[in-house]
């Protein structure tokens, strides 16, 4: 969750956001299971046009690119850009869906695509959808 501090700038609660994972962050495992949403493991279903229009309609401030879709966020600070891809990490473990992922000071460029579905599926959308209500 973003709070703008008294400096104007915005923070990222990322211990509240760890505290109330259910992503098994033990860096022992193999793999992150305990948790997963039930998009981990099942098959993704490619997009139509149509529906990548209407997920395009639906979230205005993501672009497609090729096979994918991305977004730049800006968050004020690298601080709130490292909380912001720490919350997105754990988004993505969670639905075993991971991004591509720049990070420059304050500005964090992301694209995701489906390589086993072979382009925009489902799972984009469901990605997309948990990303965006980080903000």
């Amino acid at each position: 969750m973003f709070h703008r501090l008294s400096n104007g700038t915005n923070c990222l609660t990322v211990e509240l956001l760890l505290s109330r994972s259910k992503v098994g962050l033990d860096t022992r495992a193999s793999s992150y299971t305990a948790g997963r949403d039930t998009i981990a493991g099942v098959t993704s279903t490619r997009l139509t046009e149509d529906q990548i229009n209407e997920l395009l309609r639906e979230h205005p401030d993501w672009a497609r690119n090729g096979d994918g879709v991305e977004r730049t966020f800006e968050v004020g600070s690298f601080v709130a850009a490292f909380g912001f891809m720490s919350s997105v990490a754990l988004v993505s473990e969670r639905l075993f869906h991971h991004p591509e992922w720049s990070n420059i000071y304050g500005t964090v460029h992301v694209r995701i695509t489906d390589h086993d579905a072979g382009g925009i599926s489902t799972n984009d959308l469901a990605w997309i959808e948990r990303v965006d209500a980080l903000l």
